[in-house]
């Protein structure tokens, strides 16, 4: 993964996208609350608009499961200003708690459904978008595929997901914004995103995987990016 190929799968996600998470990140304000009803059902808007059929006809109880869930494993959650190279095993362990916990069946809601394994990424990063990253089927399939350390069951898969990321790809783009002389945690207003100032690392990591695994487009190389450069 390189610091290039993130700015073109931001610049192609940003004209795929639904602005969900925008619609998302100015609801909320300067900071998500998952424990006001108002913000808990922004999430559950963000969820049901990027296909989450398990945050669907159970708003009262997914917000319910939502604040209690948040009350007992929050404080198991890194600090809001941990980035994913700060985890060490203690973090990751109230992680991978906090994770399985919304594994399980909301009550009262139709069919008992959960979030669902790509829900639940996707509410821990809406809390703890610096540090805990999201996926969806085809990218985790993927990488479980193409990586042997993505392996295991539901909570060991997402924590491994988690190191895989910190030990192999955050180091490499640090080296990277290094030689640069960028800082990694910068990308986004570099890359002259909106909402920069709240889009994260993981934000634009995510975007990539999205681009090149769920939708299947590879970015340009180098050879073909001096081709369009030569035309213009």
């Amino acid at each position: 993964m390189r610091v290039g190929e993130l700015a073109f799968t931001s610049y192609i996600f940003s004209k795929m996208d639904d602005g969900s998470y925008e619609e998302f990140l100015r609801n909320t304000g300067d900071h998500f609350n998952i424990e006001k009803p108002g913000h808990s059902q922004y999430l559950l808007n963000w969820l049901r608009k990027w296909r989450m059929r398990n945050a669907r006809n159970a708003d009262e109880a997914a917000t319910e499961k939502l604040i209690q869930w948040h009350k007992q494993y929050g404080d198991r959650l890194p600090d809001e200003n941990t980035n994913i190279w700060e985890l060490n095993d203690n973090h990751l362990k109230g992680v991978r708690l906090a994770y399985e916990e919304l594994l399980k069946p909301i009550s009262n809601a139709p069919n008992k459904r959960s979030f669902g394994m790509t829900g639940a990424t996707k509410i821990l990063f809406a809390l703890r978008p610096k540090s805990l990253p999201l996926w969806d089927g085809a990218i985790r399939e993927k990488l479980q595929e193409e990586e042997k350390p993505i392996s295991g069951n539901a909570g060991q898969l997402y924590i491994n997901f988690i190191k895989y990321l910190r030990d192999h790809i955050i180091p490499d783009l640090l080296e990277q914004c290094q030689a640069a002389n960028v800082q990694l945690s910068d990308l986004p207003n570099i890359f002259g995103l909106n909402n920069s100032n709240r889009i994260t690392t993981l934000k634009l990591i995510d975007e990539y995987y999205w681009v090149t695994i769920t939708k299947g487009i590879e970015p340009p190389n180098r050879d073909t990016l001096q081709k369009w450069l030569n035309w213009i």
